[in-house]
């Protein structure tokens, strides 16, 4: 079943985010292709493609936010509700389909960066333009091995986590928010105000008791009196991004809980 309702759910926002990645590709094109034998390049694209890059970001969120509150909790909630779906599996739809909308929002921002850094007279072709964004690792000696692609690896789990994260936020902070009869909107806002607060809160306290020698290993690595080579960098830095994915998993299921609490034995509908 939790298929079928992300199926719905997927239809749903791509019906509003696909035209818009489709125009900010195009738009990438045309600001990154000069249009004179100067290789001069339309400002006015360029611009254009930047506005709709914050378009798409924020629609993204709003989409994510409307898509929890008049789908539960608004009138359609009435009706979806009564579908032989728990409240878990309603949940898991709604965090899913935001972290796949939000990569891809994501991913397509990304991309449209690299089609205008490629086509520029700088770089000159997309495979000059790829080099340029790969370089650096050459440059500084650091071989393409099983410690960069771990490294990789990490830095996209932590990256859907933390939309994971976001997503579980917004819904928690709804959740609490339609507790009250009236005001629910505003008293949504002030609720993730607030869990921003705590949580930033709790990370930083976090992040001063964890010690270095637990990210750094070994405390023949002398910090202050020589610099670490690049594998011990690298080892390093996928241990302190390991502690970093397992801070995001915790607050997933922290705010997991108490969205699935608010909707399963407290909810109240507009």
């Amino acid at each position: 079943m939790l298929g079928k309702l992300m199926k719905y759910e997927l239809k749903a926002m791509g019906r509003k985010l696909l035209p818009l990645y489709g125009a900010v590709l195009v738009l990438s094109l045309i600001a990154g292709v000069p249009f004179n034998a100067e290789g001069k390049h339309s400002f006015k694209a360029t611009v254009l493609l930047f506005l709709l890059l914050a378009v798409v970001m924020v629609m993204t969120v709003v989409l994510v936010i409307q898509r929890f509150s008049r789908n539960l909790l608004g009138r359609e909630g009435y009706l979806v509700l009564t579908l032989p779906v728990s409240s878990a599996s309603h949940i898991l739809n709604k965090v899913f389909s935001a972290v796949i909308w939000m990569a891809l929002s994501a991913a397509v921002a990304f991309f449209a960066m690299f089609l205008l850094m490629a086509l520029t007279p700088m770089h000159g072709t997309l495979f000059d333009g790829w080099g340029f964004l790969t370089g650096s690792f050459y440059a500084g000696g650091v071989p393409v091995t099983g410690d960069i692609v771990g490294l990789t690896a990490e830095v996209v789990i932590m990256i859907l986590l933390a939309f994971a994260v976001f997503a579980l936020m917004i819904y928690a902070s709804i959740s609490i928010g339609h507790q009250a009869d009236s005001h629910q909107g505003l008293l949504s806002v002030v609720a993730f105000v607030v869990i921003c607060m705590i949580e930033n809160g709790i990370n930083s306290l976090l992040r001063v008791s964890v010690p270095s020698s637990l990210v750094l290993g070994s405390s023949s690595i002398e910090i202050d009196g020589a610099m670490m080579n690049q594998q011990q960098m690298l080892h390093a830095i996928e241990k302190g991004m390991g502690i970093g994915i397992l801070f995001l998993a915790v607050w997933c299921v922290i705010f997991y809980f108490i969205t699935w609490y608010l909707l399963d034995c407290r909810l109240n509908l507009e």
